[in-house]
Order: structure tokens, then sequence, then C-alpha cells
């Protein structure tokens, strides 16, 4: 409990030394350690899901200047999400298609199975092969607020086999941070801005290309993996999603800052309604490649790329040589647009709640269908499952939304709609067929992980070399994690919460089958370790059913009642197991005799 408090809650240092050199503290309590240091120790030799490795990378013209890149291996974080017994009853290893009805023309897109693209990926692997989906977020966040202002640039994994239900939930441990990429600046001064600048990408790409070698190989060539549930797939890991604000989105897919990531709409056309001929993968390394064989300095390559839509920054980017993998198609859309900054999503719905409200009575009708409709089309892209007419509705939305958006131009509030957040919600349809609903890759999942994996990992560190320091300290953390006990995992019944004091302490099996409150307690009992039985050891390979044997225990404690709570849907779910009714044993009541 004390280990649990100390590292999880992030209680100083020395406050637990204090706490143990109490007399009589460490005797009444049973630790086996004296100090935090001994405590440190004890956690640290639970085996971890990986190992941390550390490379350095550096430009030929200065190799003395080295940037750190702390990582774990993909493939390890794979396995431990693949192998994690907790989930192996929900995990999926297959698409499906659901229809609304026999007719089979209404489809439905929820989950990331659902969705076309795994259907497509399917049919070109070998048979027996299985698609595990890798979902990569990648997001630059703020340490301090204050000046000369530190940040972090964690790297998370998850995969889209796994219900989003899990996925979003940070104590299911369905989502690993692999890497912290690099944050050194470039101190070259006799290097321009521009080149500094395009260092600082290829820094980023290099970093990348360092963490995900190994699943490009494993893609190529797959793997065996034993699951949570004892059986042994064959998988092909492929990158799948990216999740990144629209800056991000820039660097990874090379893109000219102000375009789409997703399309060739150029800039003047971006207001349009109807999306771009799609980027493909081939097309931008044609463009590098075309650029850097037509120049002979980095001047003459960006101004190359830039006339192609193409950063001209990086020269090799980290997603060239991935199986099955368009970077731009994978791409999400991005959620959010505002010239507010700093502004969290919770205030952003807030916003949006009453911004129709504002404007009742004070502009023009016009107004009021263009920010209504545009409403409509944010509340619609947030349903957790579509169909072809929820698409339809959403398809709708968007073009109210831009046969009236003119009249904002024609009253001054904007001069143009050329705006790549804007333009990215004639993606969402399209992502939603791909890979379904679009909280199945929104950046929000991952805002709250930033807070033990980059803030608090770091306010642990002594602020020099921080990176091995937050990564021990993760390692830690995720030690303690995993070995604290969940209400929601040990429960048969994770929505149902056992009073915690029992009615009858070890009440005698005898007892209970005399008494005619319960008949067929017994049976029951039997039933349901059969099925545990069978789930362990599997359907036809010959375990012992209980039907005439002897139950391998006495007595039993018997309850006299349950709490339970239901579980919520949408995006409002709360991640609580807490009760929130009562069932409760009546026995009968006695006659007048009796």
């Amino acid at each position: 409990m004390w280990k649990h408090i100390t590292t999880k809650e992030g209680v100083g240092h020395k406050s637990p030394d204090y706490l143990l050199s109490t007399p009589g503290v460490v005797e009444n309590l049973s630790l086996s350690f004296h100090n935090s240091h001994t405590m440190h120790q004890i956690i640290n030799t639970i085996p971890s899901h990986s190992l941390w490795h550390t490379a350095y990378l550096s430009f030929p013209d200065n190799p003395e200047e080295q940037h750190m890149v702390q990582y774990r291996g993909p493939l390890e974080a794979i396995c431990t999400l693949l192998g994690n017994p907790a989930h192996a009853e929900t995990i999926i290893y297959k698409p499906c298609k659901v229809f609304s009805d026999e007719s089979k023309e209404n489809r439905i897109y929820s989950e990331m199975w659902m969705g076309k693209w795994w259907h497509a990926l399917q049919e070109q692997l070998p048979e027996g092969s299985v698609v595990t989906l890798v979902i990569i977020a990648t997001d630059k966040t703020q340490l301090t607020k204050f000046s000369g202002s530190k940040s972090a640039y964690p790297m998370y994994l998850t995969l889209g086999n796994i219900p989003r239900a899990i996925r979003c939930k940070p104590s299911q441990q369905a989502c690993i941070l692999v890497g912290y990429l690099s944050m050194d600046k470039i101190s070259n001064s006799k290097l321009s801005k521009k080149e500094k600048m395009s260092r600082i990408q290829c820094l980023f790409h290099d970093s990348m290309c360092t963490i995900l070698e190994h699943l490009k190989e494993a893609g190529h060539t797959r793997m065996d993996m034993v699951c949570g549930d004892g059986k042994v797939q064959r998988i092909h890991p492929i990158l799948a999603c990216y999740m990144a604000d629209y800056l991000e989105q820039c660097l990874v897919t090379c893109v000219k800052y102000g375009t789409c990531p997703k399309c060739q709409s150029p800039v003047s056309e971006l207001g349009s309604n109807t999306p771009g001929e799609l980027h493909t993968q081939a097309w931008t390394m044609g463009v590098i490649k075309d650029a850097k064989a037509k120049s002979h300095n980095l001047h003459k390559f960006h101004s190359l790329c830039q006339s192609k839509g193409v950063s001209g920054m990086v020269q090799h980017p980290f997603w060239e040589g991935f199986p099955y993998f368009n970077i731009h198609l994978s791409m999400t859309p991005n959620n959010g647009w505002s010239e507010l900054s700093q502004i969290s999503d919770r205030e952003r719905k807030e916003m949006a709640h009453i911004l129709l409200g504002c404007l009742v009575g004070k502009v023009l009708r016009r107004v009021i269908l263009a920010y209504h409709s545009l409403l409509d089309f944010i509340y619609l892209a947030q349903y957790p499952t579509h169909d072809d007419h929820t698409l339809g509705y959403l398809q709708d939305a968007l073009d109210v939304s831009h046969k009236h958006k003119a009249v904002l131009i024609e009253l001054g509030v904007r001069d143009h709609f050329n705006i790549p957040k804007i333009h990215s919600l004639t993606h969402y349809i399209n992502s939603i067929h791909m890979f379904g609903a679009m909280d199945n890759y929104n950046t929000e999942a991952f805002e709250c992980l930033h807070i033990n994996f980059a803030k608090n990992a770091w306010r642990t560190t002594n602020k020099r070399d921080e990176l091995p320091q937050m990564a021990s300290w993760l390692d830690r953390y995720e030690n303690v994690l995993g070995k604290t006990p969940n209400p929601c995992e040990t429960n048969p019944w994770p929505h149902i919460s056992i009073s915690k004091r029992p009615h009858h302490y070890g009440q005698s099996l005898q007892d209970i089958m005399e008494s005619p409150c319960c008949p067929g307690l017994i049976q029951d009992i039997k039933n349901y370790l059969n099925q545990l039985q069978r789930r362990a050891i599997g359907e036809g390979l010959g375990y012992n059913r209980l039907e005439m044997m002897q139950l391998p225990f006495e007595k039993l404690d018997v309850y006299h009642g349950f709490k339970f709570v239901l579980e919520e849907l949408g995006e409002d779910a709360v991640d609580d197991c807490g009760p929130n009714d009562w069932v409760r044993a009546c026995p009968k009541t006695r006659g007048p005799h009796g």
C-alpha cells in the first residue's frame, strides 16, 4: 500500500524517509523496506513491460553535437497489449461488416474493424495472417509555463484491435508510451533560420525512424505472438492511423504549411466543398526525389518542393518503406479549430453550447444558418456509431454551411475561407468509411496521458539530462500500477460491486443446501466454475466437469447485497467502477405461526 501511495501519487522523495524513521512504523506495518531507496530497489525488481533504449543522432558536418532519443521497442509494446489477460476476450482479430437490416443496404461504421480499410488490407495478406492495427500519436507538450520553458515530445502507441471503450480509459493501460522524441535545439550559429528549421524536421523524422524501424520489418515478414488467451496468432503489425494536430500533420506528411495533408487541393481552393485528388506516398516521394536531383543547394531544393505543395525541409521521411501504409490516408482529420491558444476541448464544447443562443436576434438569418449547420456537422461527427444515413446527414450539414458561409465574407467578418482546418471537414466522411467513427482516432484521447507520462515524470527529475530519469520513473509507475488491484478487473462482473462485509462468514455448504431461500445455488456455482475452466482450457480438450464432483471448498461467505452501475454510452462515459444502485437480499417473511 505504501509503495502505491509514494510512487503513484507523487509524494516527495524525503517524505517517505521522514515517515519510515518514526519508531514503530516499519515494524507495525510489516514493511520490507526502511527508506525510499530500498523501496525503489524492490520496485525495480518487478519485470518491466519493455526495456528502454537510448539512441544518439547527429549530423555529418557536426558529429560532436548529439541529440538523444529515449525509446522502447514498439514490438514489445504490441506484445504487452495483445498479451494482457484482462483484454483477452475483447480483442478483435478479424474485420467484420455490420448492417442495420437483412437487406444489407445500410452499413454501420463504429469500431475500426467495421471500416473498409481493414477489409481491403486483409485481402492482400496471406491466409491465416492477422492484422494488428497500430495507432501512433505524437503531441508536443509544455512542461513549464514560465520563461525558459521546457517541452517534451512523447509518442504513444495503441492498437485498433482493442475496443475504443477500453483504449480511451487510462486505467485500462491500453495505451503505451514508446518514446520521447528529441527536443534538442540546433546550436550551430553558422546556419540560417531555414537550415535550422530543416534540421529540426529532419531530426524528428530520424527519431521516428529509430523508434519504428523494427515495426517496419515485422510488417513485411509477420511474426508469431502469444496473446492473452494463450493462443498463438500470426500477426502483421501495420501502421494504420497517425493522430496529431495540424502542425504535426504537416511535419509528418512533408506537405507545405497552409495546405491539406490529405489531398492536393491548392491553397486558393481550400474553401471548396469537395476534396481534391488524394495525396499518395509515391507522389510525395517523387516530388522530393525530383527536386533533389535538380537542385545543388537547400534553397533550390526547398523552392522546387514548395512549388508542388511539399515542405522541402525533409529529404528522407520516416514513413518511406512501410508496408501497406499511406501516411496521407492514415493521417486523421483535425478535430478542432480556433484562433484561441491553449484552449481545452471541454472549453471549446462549452463555447459551442452557447454560440447559437448568443447570435439569435443579433445577426442575419443567413449567418444563423451558416453557424447552425456547422454546429450540426460537429455534433453529428461525434456520433459513436454511424451508418449510411447519418453520413448523409453529415454531408447535408456541410453543404448547407458552405452554401451560406459567403455571408460572413460579405459582412467583412472574414476575407476568405481557405483554412486547412475547415477544409479538413470534407475528409471526415471518407475517414469514417475507412477507419470507423471519429472517436477511434480522436486526439483528445491522448491529452490526459500527458499528465503522468510527461509532466509528472518531469517533476521527479533534477531538470538535467531528464529523459533517462523520466523513463526510470515511468517504469516504476507502471510496475506499481500493474500490481495494484483494480476492482473492475478482479470482479467477474465488472459493473457490480459486492458489499465488502459478508452477512455470514464461512457458512457451510450443507446449511446452504438445506435452506429453502436459495434452491439450486450449488448447481449454479458448479455451472459458473465450469465456464471458467472451459474458458481457460478450451472447448473439447477434456476438462473435468464438476457436475458429479464435490466442490473444492466447504464454506462460503454469504453477502446480503451488492451495488451495481450501468455502463454509460457516448463521450460522457466516466471511467468509474463506483456503485450507484443497490440490490438487497430480502428473506421470506415468516407466517403467523412461524
